[in-house]
């Protein structure tokens, strides 16, 4: 992991497009898991049955790519 002061922050909030059914969050936090553990990304992720709430840390460039990756994300 990298030292503290490499690290950024950031929280967001999304909205679900689509009703989404409990095979589709096990695929999203599958998925979460394997690309932030390569990405070095560490978090909380929250969903209230319309809304995402993330809490993330990792290295500045890593925050921004996944970021880039979930505004083309339905």
């Amino acid at each position: 992991m990298p030292a503290a002061k490499d690290l950024a922050y950031l929280s967001y909030c999304s909205q679900a497009q689509l009703p989404l059914e409990r095979a589709d969050l096990d695929r999203i936090l599958e998925a979460s898991q394997r690309n932030n553990k390569r990405d070095q990304i560490t978090g909380l992720l929250t969903y209230s049955g319309e809304v995402f709430v993330q809490f993330i840390e990792g290295p500045p460039a890593a925050l921004g790519n996944l970021m880039n990756r979930l505004k083309d994300d339905p």
